[in-house]
């Protein structure tokens, strides 16, 4: 409930009630995620702050989003390297899960987020896992002591976990590998997936990775991902 006063103010979304015309530059940092993806009352009320200039970040805007809007879009990462291209393995279910198993052991001592669709699944492979002796850290929205859960995470605490979109942005992990476990799922939509994919790579000294889509299928969502992060390293080589 305290209102801040300063010279720069860092807020969440649901403080700026609070801010009427109040600032002279607005910078609203994953303009199309949660809680502001889909909730236009809220980013009313987060657009009213600023009676100045209004700057949106993100990796993923639409078509939609930029068209009539001046923008610079930064395509190389500050360590210059590609950004790392998404593997598919197909298969049934049992094949990608023995699948998933390589993919574990292979990087057994590097720290690895496997994504998964719903709360449900992860859990149920999460109980595969351990029946193999496989232990993974279960990460979603209905974690108990998600801070301090998140925390250890990023601190490097586990070397597998499981999680839903929960993690799609904002972690930084050195060394990270990903797989999409069931990326044929709606949820994983092309936006969704690229955002994953940049969890990889992000630090100097480990800027490569693996990131495998486990599917069912190839989905169109699949594809468009893939393709505009390779037409992104391709900008990157004639730039």
């Amino acid at each position: 409930n305290e209102y801040l006063d300063g010279d720069i103010i860092v807020l969440t979304a649901h403080q700026c009630h609070r801010y009427q015309n109040k600032f002279g530059l607005l910078i609203l940092d994953e303009y199309d995620a949660f809680p502001l993806k889909g909730d236009e009352t809220l980013l009313r009320i987060v657009k009213r702050t600023c009676y100045g200039k209004k700057i949106y970040l993100s990796a993923t805007f639409s078509e939609e989003e930029l068209f009539g809007k001046a923008y610079l879009e930064l395509r190389k990462r500050y360590h210059q390297y590609d950004l790392p291209i998404p593997r598919i393995i197909l298969g049934n279910r049992l094949m990608l899960f023995l699948k998933l198993l390589a993919f574990i052991h292979k990087n057994k001592a590097r720290p690895k987020i496997i994504f998964v669709p719903t709360i449900k699944g992860g859990e149920k492979l999460q109980r595969r896992l351990r029946y193999l002796l496989v232990f993974a850290r279960l990460f979603t929205s209905e974690s108990s002591n998600k801070t301090a859960l998140y925390r250890a995470i990023k601190a490097g605490k586990y070397k597998t976990i499981i999680a839903t979109t929960i993690l799609e942005r904002g972690i930084t992990i050195k060394d990270l590998q990903v797989a999409v476990f069931g990326s044929e799922h709606p949820i994983f939509d092309y936006r969704t997936l690229i955002q994953i994919e940049g969890r990889v790579g992000r630090k100097k000294e480990t800027p490569m990775g693996q990131v495998i889509f486990f599917a069912t299928e190839v989905t169109k969502d699949m594809e468009r991902a893939i393709n505009e992060i390779v037409d992104k390293n391709n900008c990157l080589r004639l730039s």
